[in-house]
């Protein structure tokens, strides 16, 4: 799931673009409604990940996709445990087999390998390394029959890209904070003969 700011199915950055999809998704729409019964994939820059955004979402229907800009830092690593301790599947985008983000290796359960950015030696050679320790590979932006042949034959299991379809979006109207307090207010009390029986006895 990807973040979009307006009706154009263009990515225009904001800075709380990874908070955004998941809030809309907790909030504005059902995440069923979204997906069916398929885990979604939610794109989680640093500043979602150490605010523990992906949390408002349950662990059985996401798959927090790590960007590849976020530096493994130590409260990084630490945040990707505890997220993974709470049964969340933790993949990286964009992998590239660079020894800085051997931490979040080491936590990762799906790898995603970019097929436009990659040329068939570094898509194999990742997939010789680290395919039998217990990581899935995932081919993204796979385009054609061959690319698509070509990941098989690596061991990738799990592929994404225009090769099986396109995003399509979803619209949905932002409700304003103030009208959820509103909401909340206007909520009925446990028991609705209490302001029956305290107007009484003004």
């Amino acid at each position: 799931m990807l973040f979009r700011a307006g009706p154009q199915n263009i990515f225009q950055p904001r800075k709380d673009d990874s908070s955004s999809v998941i809030v809309d998704s907790a909030t504005l729409f059902e995440l069923q409604t979204l997906t069916g019964h398929a885990k979604a994939f939610i794109n989680v820059d640093k500043a979602a990940l150490l605010s523990g955004a992906a949390r408002l979402l349950p662990p059985n229907r996401i798959a927090v996709e790590m960007l590849e800009t976020v530096p493994p830092t130590p409260e990084v690593i630490q945040a990707c445990t505890d997220l993974c301790g709470s049964g969340y599947t933790l993949a990286l985008d964009d992998f590239s087999d660079h020894p800085k983000r051997e931490p979040l290796v080491r936590l990762a359960i799906i790898l995603k390998v970019d097929f436009r950015d990659s040329d068939a030696d570094a898509r194999y050679s990742i997939a010789k390394r680290h395919r039998s320790n217990g990581v899935h590979l995932l081919a993204e932006k796979v385009e054609t029959q061959e690319e698509m042949k070509q990941a098989r034959e690596f061991g990738y299991t799990y592929f994404q890209g225009f090769f099986f379809c396109k995003p399509v979006m979803v619209e949905g109207k932002d409700i304003p904070g103030s009208k959820l307090t509103y909401q909340q207010l206007l909520k009925p009390f446990p028991n609705p003969c209490f302001l029956t029986r305290a107007s009484k006895n003004y």
